[in-house]
């Protein structure tokens, strides 16, 4: 299997030696490629990933000046694509946002990924990670329960950095994620064959962490849509806080009564961040109605501006 790891502190220090040291111990093993990704003192995203196995790499360039709080690094063996630089991880999406790297396998997710290309991501790997790159760029914290709702299979262990935040985003469907709390902050390894984690990290959950803390979570089993967004309901004339979403993904014919959200004048000046998928189908409506494109600067809107334009929006 693929093996990634992160740290991240409380603050920018010398890391190129522990990058060194942790990457080139699995070598031997994870020999398929190798790469990283961080965030520098200047709050610019570097990424580098090559082909070669991570010990040969260092003994050839030597240890990088790289001074983080925030860097991910990923040891590949090969199940879906050669061995190549573009195969190895981490992915950036297109607009350089989002950084991931991917433990795990991905199956039957080739008809998903033709919806991806329609929708306008580029692929460039023949990887089954990159699926899950571009599914987070549409649907954030919502992509595993759309996963499951496109029938997409597998397992997974992610770290996913925003760039644009300097978060990091911890990911596992399964119970072999090691995390350990250091003077400095938070490392991370995919297993526990480097260390014994003494944080407790679950299943299914989302931990955003930042500055060498764990400051949120975000139940992946839940819609993370129902935090900032709410759902017109078929156009009849009442909003229902997140049960729209939540019994369109999960199959429910019918909505609970006792959760519906009545107060409208309240919540019509609710703030809604758009989604990259939200603000193409946005863009491609106001073009058809004459009016000029939005920029990604332009995503918050207010609830009464998104329930005018996405009324009749299919949310999957």
């Amino acid at each position: 299997m693929c093996r990634l790891g992160f740290i991240n502190n409380e603050r920018n220090k010398f890391i190129g030696d522990s990058l060194a040291v942790a990457s080139s111990y699995y070598s031997s093993s994870n020999h398929d490629g190798f790469g990283y990704s961080y965030i520098n003192k200047y709050n610019k995203n570097i990424i580098f990933k090559t082909e070669e196995k991570a010990a040969t790499y260092w003994l050839r360039c030597g240890i990088h000046h790289i001074v983080s709080n925030n860097l991910i690094f990923h040891m590949r063996i090969g199940t879906t694509g050669e061995v190549a630089d573009r195969n190895s991880h981490p992915f950036k999406s297109e607009d350089g946002q989002y950084v991931l790297m991917h433990n795990g396998i991905i199956t039957n997710y080739e008809e998903y990924k033709k919806e991806l290309i329609s929708n306008g991501h580029i692929f460039t790997s023949e990887t089954d990670s990159e699926i899950l790159l571009h599914s987070f760029e549409e649907n954030g914290f919502d992509m595993i329960a759309v996963l499951k709702h496109k029938n997409v299979s597998g397992y997974m262990r992610l770290l996913i950095q925003n760039t644009f935040t300097n978060e990091l985003y911890l990911y596992t469907d399964s119970e072999n994620m090691s995390v350990v709390r250091t003077d400095n902050g938070l490392t991370g390894f995919s297993d526990n064959s480097m260390f014994e984690g003494n944080v407790e990290i679950n299943n299914n959950i989302f931990y955003i962490i930042q500055n060498g803390i764990i400051k949120d979570t975000i139940d992946a089993g839940k819609i993370a849509r129902n935090t900032n967004k709410y759902c017109w309901n078929n156009n009849i004339n009442y909003w229902n806080k997140g049960n729209y979403w939540n019994d369109t993904l999960l199959g429910n014919d019918t909505l609970r009564d006792n959760e519906i959200n009545t107060e409208i004048n309240t919540e019509m000046n609710t703030e809604i961040t758009l989604s990259n998928k939200e603000l193409r189908y946005l863009n491609k409506k106001r073009i058809k109605e004459g009016y000029g494109r939005l920029s990604n600067k332009d995503k918050n809107v207010s609830f009464e501006y998104y329930s005018y334009w996405f009324a009749d929006y299919d949310y999957l």
